[in-house]
């Protein structure tokens, strides 16, 4: 199949730009939410074991203390939207 010049000159400026492309250095931004706890009962202790808790429920343990965990937190999280 033969190609234009035109097409020739776009796909060799494709691979020009592959090759030249330095987006590897910078990794796209993770989204990283900004949480603010208004609840006073709750120390930061005591929020940040629950957040350990539930952030293993997350990544797969079903124990009581990591269901416990994601409970407490959701109802935290809950609360922080209103």
């Amino acid at each position: 199949m033969a190609k234009t010049e035109a097409e020739i000159k776009a796909w060799l400026t494709s691979l020009e730009a592959e090759r030249l492309d330095q987006s590897y250095k910078r990794p796209p931004v993770k989204y990283q939410p900004e949480i603010i706890y208004r609840e006073k009962k709750i120390n930061n202790q005591v929020r940040d074991r629950i957040m350990y808790h539930a952030g293993r429920y997350a990544e797969g343990a079903r124990d009581l203390e990591a269901i416990d965990g994601h409970r407490k937190a959701t109802r935290i999280l809950k609360k922080e939207e209103k």
